[in-house]
């Protein structure tokens, strides 16, 4: 098996390569392909996100009923936790275990529906640092950290995400401001907000959320007009945010542009 890592890239369903794995965002939506051998565990675009699997119980899912990946090609285009656990599950099929399915089901949890529970040691570890360039060395220190958390449950110390500014609405459309993060934002009462993660070069890492797909407010509608004003905006029915540039560089946009446009579609 051989996995490709293109950070930020994105491709349609139509443009899948014959005998390819396509996980997360890579593709834009779950998709499969049984004549080209060509599949997409996405769970962000084109599916409702509370009623699609994470992208690492996906394939759990599948390698439990008999995808064999081992001659195919896996293509990345992120590092968190729930990409870098399915490359070790496809990597390690042998090596499932109840505790691995444990840490699958607690990680795709989180990965789908964010601060409603608490993140496991191992999600942490494998959070990485926003606006540094992901490379595919660090892929590689995902895959031995897991394998170390499996062998021996040793992890690295967790990198501490920063606090940012995050602004939103509550149930009643009043504005709700924090700096923290979006956990923070649904404790003072938002049911959807906007986060300004502060990347390299002055650019930033617009995050929009809301708590679930029974929460008011339009995140594909924001999207796509986001989407309009700078190419490279994407997500899901709850999550989304600004492009993944090669060199780590998010959004140019500011406050002033971003904040109007989250308005409209989330009331």
């Amino acid at each position: 098996m051989h996995v490709k890592f293109n950070y930020g890239a994105t491709i349609n369903p139509e443009e899948m390569e014959p005998n390819s794995i396509y996980l997360d965002g890579a593709c834009r939506g779950p998709h499969i392909n049984n004549e080209k051998r060509s599949f997409s565990f996405d769970h962000h675009a084109n599916c409702s996100r509370f009623a699609t699997l994470s992208t690492c119980e996906q394939v759990l899912l599948a390698l439990d009923m008999g995808l064999d990946p081992a001659d195919m090609e896996v293509v990345i285009n992120d590092l968190d936790a729930d990409t870098s656990l399915a490359v070790w599950l496809l990597l390690n099929p042998h090596r499932i275990d109840d505790r691995v399915r444990e840490q699958v089901r607690l990680v795709g949890r989180v990965d789908s529906h964010g601060p409603l529970w608490a993140p496991t040691k191992l999600h942490k570890a494998l959070t990485r640092k926003p606006g540094v360039p992901q490379t595919r060395e660090m892929m590689w220190e995902d895959q031995q950290s897991i394998c170390a958390w499996f062998q021996h449950d040793a992890l690295p110390e967790p990198f501490a995400f920063p606090a940012c500014a995050v602004h939103g609405l509550d149930r009643d459309g009043n504005v709700v401001e924090v700096m923290g993060d979006f956990a923070a934002a649904y404790a003072a009462g938002a049911i959807i907000a906007l986060a300004a993660v502060p990347g390299p070069a002055e650019t930033i890492g617009w995050t929009v959320g809301k708590k679930s797909d029974f929460a008011r407010g339009d995140v594909p509608g924001f999207l796509a007009e986001m989407n309009q004003l700078e190419s490279g905006w994407g997500g899901g029915s709850t999550i989304g945010g600004a492009p993944r540039n090669p060199d780590g560089s998010r959004s140019k946009l500011t406050w002033s542009t971003v904040w109007p446009v989250f308005l409209k579609h989330a009331r």
